[in-house]
């Protein structure tokens, strides 16, 4: 949900479409699915499958991969995790003293304020360095290059939205609780990334960089568990696979929606924030709530 494209509609179920790519394949199991596609699209490609009814996983053999291993539904423990930057390329030093963290500090509000000013672009090594007070070669240990400083700092804003994400999760207790609780996320969201340079720039040039890729689909499969678990916890009449998919769905609509929204002027993207929370919400099998919130909104 934290920026993209429109990826979602590679994934919508259509049984024509998915029966003809992978015909000679549908014997397989999951696993070797998981070696032919990637680690991030395989289990969407298999809730499809299941959804319909080409294949159908075994409750004897669950996934091993523990992020997206099957759990009870009424829980409000989440199968995937946030992300983190363990893969990247080159993580840099980790601090681990009081005033190596403080420098640490330092030097990300430092590239924070260098980029509202400047853009990624215009922002230097040199003047991160200069402006946070420290030698050049300090800051080339804990940050080698340009990009990890990027990349640490969109984590940064990502694990920001985490903490209302959850309370979302744990305020979904019933039908009119969800609605409430999808609406108070999304405008925190919206609002929060529509005043962050770093995340215009990031946004734009999201495509090019295979580390902001790999966090923001990690961050995606995140609140697409998050959507499931909240809908699943507060009542939906839908069957659990279908509203697994249908999660995935919605938050690639909704990821869409967020990165044009926060390039149009505040009313018109307000409009596409409404829409979007009303579909949600309405999709994920509470169309009596979707209708009071369009009311009320």
């Amino acid at each position: 949900m934290a920026g993209g494209g429109c990826r979602f509609l590679s994934y919508l179920p259509a049984r024509a479409r998915i029966s003809s790519s992978i015909s000679t394949r549908v014997d397989r199991n999951e696993d070797a699915l998981r070696e032919q596609y990637s680690e991030t699209e395989a289990p969407r490609l298999h809730a499809a499958l299941e959804f319909n009814g080409v294949i159908r996983m075994s409750p004897a053999r669950p996934s091993t991969k523990g992020r997206h291993a099957r759990l009870p539904v009424r829980s409000n423990r989440l199968t995937t995790v946030p992300p983190t930057l363990s893969g990247a390329g080159h993580p840099g030093k980790t601090p681990k003293q009081a005033r190596s963290k403080a420098r640490v500090s330092r030097i990300l509000e430092s590239v924070s304020k260098l980029i509202e000013r400047h853009g990624v672009i215009g922002t230097t090594m040199s003047a991160v360095a200069e402006s946070a007070g420290i030698p050049i070669g300090s800051l080339y240990q804990f940050f080698p290059n340009k990009s990890a400083l990027i990349h640490r700092l969109y984590l940064d804003r990502l694990q920001k939205y985490h903490a209302p994400a959850m309370k979302a999760l744990d305020d979904a207790t019933s039908p009119g609780a969800f609605a409430r609780a999808l609406k108070e996320m999304m405008m925190t969201i919206y609002l929060g990334v529509r005043g962050d340079p770093l995340m215009h720039d990031v946004w734009g040039g999201m495509q090019v960089d295979r580390e902001i890729r790999r966090l923001h689909n990690e961050d995606n499969e995140f609140y697409s568990d998050l959507l499931y678990r909240m809908a699943a916890n507060s009542g939906s009449p839908i069957a659990s696979e279908t509203l697994r998919v249908r999660a995935v769905v919605i938050n690639e609509m909704a990821d869409a929606v967020l990165l044009r929204a926060i390039s149009l002027s505040e009313p018109r993207a307000l409009v596409l924030i409404r829409e979007i929370t009303e579909v949600a919400i309405r999709e994920l099998g509470f169309s009596a709530e979707a209708a009071a919130l369009s009311r009320a909104w």
